[in-house]
Formats: C-alpha cells, structure tokens, sequence
C-alpha cells in the first residue's frame, strides 16, 4: 500500500508538467534527438514557439511541438512565457478583441506571437517585430493563459 501512495505521489508532478509550455526565447533553437549538444538536430524552432514539456533533466526538457514531433531543448534556449502558433491556414489578427474588429493582418499556418493578455476566448499577441494585435484561441495552439512575469511588469493590462 505504501509504495502504490508513493508511485502515486511521484506521478502527480508529471501529469501536471505534461500540460506545461516553454517559448523558444531565441532567434532559432535546436531541438535534438537526446539531451546533449552532440545529438541529431531533429528541428530548429523558430523564437515564440511553443512547445509543451513532456520531461525534464535539466538543463534539458523533452518537448512535444503542434506537430506532434518530440525532442530535446537546452534550457537556455527556452523561457516559461506563454506563446503560441497559428494552426489555421489563414488567421486573422484584429485590431481589438471580438469579431467586428477589423482585422489588420492576416496570418499563415505556423506564425509564432508572445501572449501578452487574454480576454475571454482571445488574446492580445506581439510578433518579434512589435506587431500587437489579437487572435482567437481557435485559431492558435500553445499556452494562451500563462503570462510571464516580465511581460506583465511592462505594463500589458489591455
């Protein structure tokens, strides 16, 4: 009894860090076949993509992308902000948030923007370049509610 409580208790951690996200923090990032600098690069992922953690050895995270593809990050490459990926072919990014916003660009499959805020289903999202705009969450995958601490020290509030 007592060893199925502990196999219990050390599961819990990594059921609730499956649905963890990291942002790759960089212009580009590794994504390798084992957590090592010698392994395979299987994929490089582009800055504010996210990426959810399956495992942790750190300095190492074993990360799952939208694809479904996994493989291993060095933390040095990654922050724990929220960011996310356009999944539809077509998106747009308004200028407020609701449907009768004007839409002031429109995005393609597999864009990346920092989530800056959310407000009900949608979210206020930047670009690397300083686009601000927002998009509905059915629209994106990644991590539309987690909001960094730095991201919020500057001032985001809507």
């Amino acid at each position: 009894m007592l060893a199925l409580a502990l196999m219990l208790l050390l599961a819990v951690p990594a059921a609730a860090e499956s649905e963890r996200f990291l942002s790759v923090a960089t212009e580009w990032a590794n994504v390798r076949a084992s957590p090592t600098t010698r392994a395979e690069v299987l994929w490089e992922a582009p800055r504010f993509e996210p990426l959810r953690i399956l495992e942790t050895r750190l300095p190492w995270y074993r990360v799952v992308d939208r694809a479904d593809d996994s493989g291993w990050i060095h933390a040095s490459v990654v922050r724990r902000s929220a960011s996310v990926v356009v999944t539809a072919e077509a998106a747009n990014l308004r200028a407020a948030p609701g449907m009768h916003a004007d839409p002031e660009w429109v995005l393609d499959a597999g864009y990346t923007l920092r989530v800056l805020l959310r407000q009900g289903p949608w979210i206020k999202v930047d670009d690397e370049d300083g686009a601000i705009g927002w998009i509905h969450v059915s629209v994106v995958w990644g991590d539309t509610l987690q909001v960094d601490d730095e991201t919020a020290a500057a001032g985001f509030s809507g």
